[in-house]
């Protein structure tokens, strides 16, 4: 089989390949996340994290998987918060 570009182009080198690095995710973070470990309601770990600074506290938005509720909480001591005291009064 022929080169598509030509006899004459020159060859691309392949990238050496990145090293596997854990990557974390909304569900499965790579370090402690801050709030509750598992859900208030069911005690699910299946949850998904969304740190946030808004313009009130530093706060974590959790969403469990299994029972699907959700709700804010403090980063750094894991109390329940309003969206309000998280996004401020004016969203």
């Amino acid at each position: 089989m022929a080169d598509a570009a030509g006899p004459g182009a020159p060859r691309r080198r392949r990238r050496a390949s990145a090293p596997d690095v854990p990557l974390g995710s909304l569900s499965q973070p790579r370090v402690a996340a801050p709030g509750p470990a598992t859900c208030p309601d069911c005690a699910s770990a299946s949850l998904t994290r969304l740190s946030v600074t808004g313009s009130g506290v530093p706060a974590v938005f959790l969403s469990c998987h299994d029972c699907e509720r959700s709700g804010w909480y403090a980063a750094d001591d894991g109390r329940a918060l309003d969206r309000e005291s998280v996004l401020g009064s004016g969203t």
